[in-house]
């Protein structure tokens, strides 16, 4: 999504932009809705020396996700700059430097790696001698944030973690921090989880938890439309994950819809969330910590929308797409105005 994101800016702001994949697939389509240009190559996955030539015709290649290790070691020796924009959390991109060699090899190849977070970025630091650099992300306004304000606390406070059910995104651990609260502080609230289930091993320990819960749902994959509806109605958005890169897509959007959030300490989270300002937060893999914090807004609806307010500011302040557009705009104008790296020196 940040790509989809970072391609309609450019195109938006008169930056010409083309898109490569090895297969298709949904986004592409959303990529071709804005008149971006894909191109779809199963050679991408080789690195094969096709993609070099036709690299050459580029001011700037960006190679996107830790899994496009190909296309950097395709372009060594090519004068055309290029940026690998990583977005995995900090443990797995350990995992996968400390196994994958032709990885490791990789990485100080790039003439500049974007990061979504500073302590994302310290990962590959160790790796390189470029620079490497945080872009935090971003996305459009979704506008006015929806649902009724809830202050007085006149109806239940609705709760909701959205994300794609794996052990990183924890649900586990949030339906163990309900489970501890008292029946009446769950009968004072609604609770509800929805994503795409990813482990298919995962999801049944977290239901069978869950069946003993009171005024708690569960809902299946939602395309993006019904995810940000779903947000709108939700009064706390809760992200208990046990890694992150960066507070993701989904806290930026509740962020911007001026959502109450409860988030781990996890990635990027220090960065730009403020324990009782913008945000509650707690460790990860305490269900006891999480209950506390889903306790103390139950109990305090009128703290809820004050946080959400704070979030709101934080998004304008920090994570709108205008703010990403320029700053994305200066690093890669930076990249290609750099001199030859000492790899292309060597190379040459």
């Amino acid at each position: 999504m940040m790509l989809f994101h970072a391609t309609t800016w450019c195109q938006r702001n008169d930056i010409s932009v083309q898109v490569i994949a090895p297969k298709d697939g949904p986004l592409g389509e959303k990529l071709k809705a804005e008149g971006i240009p894909v191109i779809v190559d199963p050679l991408l996955e080789t690195g094969h020396e096709s993609f070099a030539r036709f690299a050459r015709n580029f001011d700037c290649i960006i190679a996107n996700t830790i899994h496009t290790e190909g296309v950097v070691r395709a372009l060594k020796g090519e004068k055309v700059p290029i940026v690998w924009w990583v977005h995995e959390p900090g443990s797995v991109a350990e995992h996968y430097l400390r196994e994958d060699a032709k990885l490791r090899a990789a990485v100080p190849l790039a003439d500049l790696l974007l990061a979504p977070s500073e302590s994302t970025a310290t990962v590959y630091r160790r790796y390189t001698d470029q620079p490497v650099k945080c872009l935090r992300n971003a996305i459009p306004d979704p506008g006015p944030g929806g649902g009724k304000d809830n202050a007085a606390g006149k109806r239940p406070l609705r709760f909701l973690l959205l994300g794609s059910v794996e052990p990183r995104k924890g649900q586990d651990i949030f339906v163990e921090a309900l489970a501890s609260l008292a029946p009446e502080l769950q009968r004072a609230a609604q609770f509800q989880i929805a994503g795409r289930v990813l482990d298919p091993d995962f999801w049944p320990k977290v239901e069978t938890m869950a069946k003993t819960l009171q005024n708690f749902s569960v809902r299946g994959a939602l395309n993006h439309a019904e995810a940000i509806a779903l947000m709108r109605e939700a009064d706390v958005v809760v992200s208990a994950s046990r890694d992150e890169a960066m507070p993701t897509v989904t806290i930026l959007e509740a962020m911007s819809l001026g959502k109450a959030l409860i988030a781990t300490i996890v990635g990027g989270a220090l960065e730009v969330l403020v324990e009782g300002e913008n945000a509650l937060l707690v460790r990860p893999e305490e269900p006891e910590a999480l209950a506390i914090a889903i306790r103390r807004l139950i109990e305090d609806p009128a703290l809820a929308g004050e946080l959400g307010k704070k979030a709101r500011e934080t998004y304008e302040k920090n994570f709108t797409i205008e703010r990403f557009g320029e700053e994305f705009r200066q690093l890669i104008a930076g990249a290609i105005s750099q001199p030859l790296t000492v790899r292309q020196a060597q190379d040459a």
